[in-house]
């Protein structure tokens, strides 16, 4: 079964113009993900100048485990150059992270993450050390476990990121996300200064 924006994209690429005439540009930013794997649930984030920021759900096909995929393209034509790279690798695949993925921009134009961590059942964070998320410049990606599970609840799901331009001081992260504990959810909202990186 394809989804909706399959459907779409291979009724564009036969010629025929959905959604009255529009036409619409596709392109590959990861073509399988930067260890070449499936991409699964994704966000996107549009920063400074228009460039492009995407999170993705990478699921490995040798491994059971996700990672968290970054890509980046700095021209604002999603027909431009892209880069990828990994901002968690789940402990080299021993954790399954990267799920439902929230992507962010600060002010300064460095990429923020929110996501889930359903190995250890908790709310994750990353922040780029550089505004474009280390593509091709050796950077690194810092994450932190923001929430966590407590008597075997769920605590991260489905999060919601956004980030609020503070002058003057760190931008402040918000984030809404779901915790359940198999006979209740609620939503809960936690507000942090974005770290220094």
């Amino acid at each position: 079964k394809t989804s909706g924006l399959d459907e779409v994209l291979a009724v564009t690429k036969m010629g025929q113009r959905p959604f009255g005439g529009a036409d619409f540009g596709t392109e590959h930013a990861f073509s399988g993900g930067p260890s070449g794997n499936q991409a699964q649930f994704t966000s996107l984030a549009l920063g400074a100048g228009g460039s492009i920021h995407v999170a993705e759900t990478e699921h490995s096909l040798l491994l059971s485990n996700n990672a968290m995929g970054y890509a980046y393209n700095s021209n604002g034509a999603i027909a431009g150059t892209w880069t990828n790279t990994l901002a968690d690798d789940g402990n080299a695949g021993v954790n399954d992270v990267g799920s439902t993925p929230s992507i962010g921009v600060l002010t300064d134009g460095t990429p923020v993450i929110a996501y889930y961590d359903t190995t250890n059942k908790s709310l994750r964070f990353a922040i780029s050390t550089v505004p474009d998320g280390g593509n091709n410049t050796g950077a690194t990606w810092t994450t932190y476990r923001i929430d966590t599970s407590r008597f075997g609840s769920q605590v991260g799901l489905n999060p919601a990121l956004g980030v609020l331009a503070h002058s003057g001081h760190p931008d402040k992260i918000l984030v809404a996300y779901g915790v359940a504990d198999g006979t209740t959810q609620v939503l809960r909202l936690i507000q942090f200064d974005a770290p220094t990186h």
